[in-house]
């Protein structure tokens, strides 16, 4: 579906917990913080972080001119199980 959206001319971005995966896939665009599967966004109710990945995830929408690119972010969330 992402590749039809970008194929129309909109840019799309995912937020990744698993970059090895996305890249192999081959998603257009996409923001890998430190998390884990299933907390894409941030640790469940931390909104500052769910922000600020939200927030960057934005920027790297229009900062990344064409697909095929992973950009890190710094922001790690380590789930206690």
């Amino acid at each position: 579906m992402q590749r039809a959206i970008e194929e129309a001319g909109i840019p799309t971005i995912i937020i990744a917990a698993l970059p090895p995966v996305v890249r192999q896939n081959g998603t257009p665009r996409a923001v890998a913080p430190l998390v884990p599967m299933g907390a894409n966004a941030g640790e469940p109710h931390n909104i500052e972080m769910q922000t600020h990945i939200l927030r960057d995830t934005l920027e790297q929408l229009v900062a990344i001119p064409s697909a095929g690119k992973i950009v890190p972010l710094p922001y790690e969330y380590k789930a206690h199980v």
